[in-house]
């Protein structure tokens, strides 16, 4: 039985919907859709015109919240006992955050043992800032499956197909660069979203995050991926005059190319099919 992958990412003033389709494993493109609004009420009724109707079971819906309202932290912990580590987890998240754990809501990656105990990497953001995001679904009467965290979902959703290297997402609400190894998140950096086009401060604050990545990954050339509306051919052009591999990300859906700028929301859609991953977040 067939059942839907639905992306949906809310930008400053755009809306994408994302609607994958999943057959026996295969994944095809049910439709891309991208709608303007100008303030919260014609988002709720662009949201209804886009996903009316009865949803299905089995559909998985997703959104995600933008990496700069979030805050990240590995925890390290000297025992392995789950129950434990979820219960020591506000006390010990606390202590390293700049604002109380009682104003934010948190969602924790699956415990990674070590030698000396366990770690776990923990995201908190302000309660008020996911309330908002659900009273927008609900007023749209759109029921949601995962809330995940950029750039956890988009990695998570393209791991396969990165495998290694740099991928940068830029959008209208921030741009993040991802180390990705072994199709997974290693580390991130985010930054406030670029300007077609890019400003040389932009440019050059773009350029000491890479360069800070490329040195954790190590010696050897890192292909760098675009993603997004910001991922134009004008800021490859850029990146590339400083001697860096750049491409403009695209991906073959069941025979469709999907573009790099609509390739955020069908990450976040793919990000649906994968139900317990172990670095990505479910707020």
């Amino acid at each position: 039985m067939s059942k839907r992958l639905i992306g949906i990412e809310i930008g400053n003033s755009t809306l994408r919907v994302a609607i994958l389709n999943q057959d026996k494993g295969r994944i095809s493109v049910g439709s891309l859709l991208e709608r303007s609004y100008a303030d919260s009420g014609e988002l709720t009724t662009k949201l209804k015109e886009i996903l009316a109707g009865e949803f299905r079971i089995g559909d998985q819906l997703v959104t995600k919240l933008s990496a700069r309202t979030a805050y990240v932290r590995q925890l390290e912990f000297p025992f392995q006992d789950d129950k434990k580590i979820a219960a020591a987890i506000p006390f010990s998240l606390s202590t390293q955050l700049p604002v109380a754990i009682d104003h934010c809501a948190t969602a924790m990656q699956r415990v990674q043992p070590t030698d000396k105990g366990a770690t776990v990497k923990v995201a908190a953001v302000p309660t008020e800032t996911l309330q908002s995001l659900l009273e927008t679904f609900e007023s749209a009467d759109v029921p949601l499956h995962l809330i995940d965290l950029s750039p956890f979902c988009y990695v998570t959703g393209l791991g396969e197909q990165i495998g290694d290297g740099l991928l940068i997402c830029a959008t209208d609400q921030e741009t993040t660069v991802s180390l990705v190894q072994g199709g997974c998140l290693v580390d991130y950096r985010a930054l406030p979203a670029t300007a077609k086009p890019a400003q040389a401060a932009q440019l050059q604050q773009l350029l000491r995050e890479i360069r800070v990545l490329k040195q954790m990954a190590g010696a050897g050339p890192l292909r760098i991926s675009l993603m997004g509306e910001g991922g134009t051919p004008a800021l490859a052009e850029a990146l590339q005059a400083y001697r860096l591999e750049v491409e403009l990300l695209s991906l073959n859906l069941g025979g469709q190319l999907v573009d790099g700028e609509i390739l955020p929301v069908v990450a976040l859609a793919l990000r649906a099919k994968v139900v317990k991953p172990d670095r990505s977040f479910n707020f």
